[in-house]
């Protein structure tokens, strides 16, 4: 009786051989899916610095937009000052003819003597 158990033991040896082996496969396809959830961990964490680096290229974006700005109001400084200049110019120009004027005066003065 001993021989003929030894049979069926064994077969069901062999099968829990089977099955642990099976265990061990489904033990490796876990690992691998906690290394996958690691992996999109890391995923998500370099999609939040992409997107720090969105914000500050956004940021760089209105730096250099308000830095021409800038320039445009030297430019418009720059234009005021000529007009001033100009105005300056023009005064000049309405005090020579105010002195030609009262040059002028003198000249029919002396054309009416004659």
């Amino acid at each position: 009786q001993v021989q003929v158990l030894q049979g069926p033991i064994q077969y069901q040896a062999q099968v829990l051989q089977g099955v642990q082996h099976q265990v061990q496969v489904l033990q490796g396809v876990q690992h691998q899916v906690q290394v996958l959830q690691g992996v999109q961990q890391q995923v998500q964490v370099l999609q939040g610095v992409q997107h720090q680096v969105q914000v500050r290229q956004g940021a760089q974006h209105q730096v250099q937009v308000l830095q021409g700005a800038q320039h445009q109001v030297h430019v418009l400084q720059g234009v005021q000052h000529q007009v001033q200049v100009l105005q300056g110019v023009q005064q000049q120009v309405q005090v020579l003819q105010g002195v030609q004027h009262q040059g002028q005066v003198p000249q029919g003065a002396q054309h009416q003597v004659h």
